[in-house]
Formats: C-alpha cells, sequence, structure tokens
C-alpha cells in the first residue's frame, strides 16, 4: 500500500481544485449517460471458487509495473493476470480506463480519495470498486463519500491501517 505525505495530500487537494475548475462536477456527472461501463458487483470476489485454485486481488498499481512498459505490455500483463486473479488494484486512472474494456474482473480504484469528484471520476472512468483510507479523512467525510459512492453504484473497500 502506498504511503502518502501532507506534501503529497497537499498536492492532490490541490490537483482536485484545478479539475473541479476545468470540468466541474455536475458537467462529469452528465458524461455518465454516455459512459459504456456499469460497475460490477465485488459480490463475486468473496464466493468461494468452484475449483479449489484460490484467486487472489492482484496488484496493479504503477510500482509493482514496470515504468517502461507500453500500452501493449500493460493490456498483455493483465489479460495473462486475469485468469488467477478475482479482482484488480489500480492506482491509476489512466491505468483504469485502459484495461477496463479488455478484461472481465472487477477493477478497484486504489488511491487516496478525498472528494466526492473523484468518487464520480473513477465511475466515469470505469472503476466497479474504490478503496477509502479512514486515516485520512474525518468521520463526517467517510460517511459522506461512502454514501456517495454508493449512491452512485461503486461498491465500497474500507483499508484500515494499523501502525
Amino acid at each position: 500500500m502506498r504511503v502518502f505525505t501532507e506534501i503529497e495530500i497537499a498536492k492532490i487537494q490541490q490537483a482536485i481544485s484545478e479539475k473541479k475548475e476545468k470540468f466541474p462536477q455536475e458537467w462529469l456527472g452528465r458524461t455518465l449517460a454516455y459512459t459504456p461501463y456499469q460497475p460490477r458487483p465485488l459480490s463475486e470476489i468473496f464466493k468461494k471458487p468452484v475449483d479449489s485454485t484460490p484467486k487472489i486481488l492482484y496488484d496493479f498499481s504503477l510500482q509493482t509495473l514496470d515504468t517502461s512498459a507500453t500500452q501493449i505490455s500493460l493490456l498483455q500483463t493483465a489479460k495473462d493476470y486475469e485468469s488467477r486473479a478475482c479482482g484488480f488494484f489500480v492506482e491509476s486512472l489512466e491505468i483504469l480506463t485502459y484495461i477496463r474494456r479488455y478484461v472481465s474482473i472487477p477493477l478497484i480504484y486504489d488511491f487516496l480519495i478525498l472528494d466526492s469528484y473523484q468518487l464520480l471520476e473513477s465511475l466515469v472512468y470505469g472503476a466497479d470498486s474504490v478503496v477509502l483510507l479512514p486515516k485520512f479523512l474525518t468521520q463526517k467525510q467517510l460517511k459522506n463519500l461512502s454514501d456517495y459512492a454508493t449512491k452512485i453504484g461503486l461498491s465500497i473497500i474500507f483499508r484500515i491501517i494499523f501502525k
């Protein structure tokens, strides 16, 4: 799991503000009408497999991928792991939207979410679920974000960090 410093959090908040100025949340919400992907349910992940081969949730993050990977090798990696995985954790919206049309397993957006704009954005890019990190949110923010994610059809995974 990626660790976020206060400087990185400030940069993420700044990037969200800039995105909101360029593409308001209402505009982003209207683009959902043109998004061909409905969120896939995560319930299939937690069902016991018919065969005895356990499946894993594969971390498809930038840290685990070769930084010089081309789009073709990125897609090949996704297709290779698809048969062995029950879902992919993806921390990049660009990677998420690229592999969404080629894999049939759930894609879980695993990046620091601080605003409802990011939830809507992840849905537009093709996420099936999101990870919320309570460590970085107040109780009210956590409730509002989880309620909004549920409202727009995203499944939620809460990642609790003990240290």
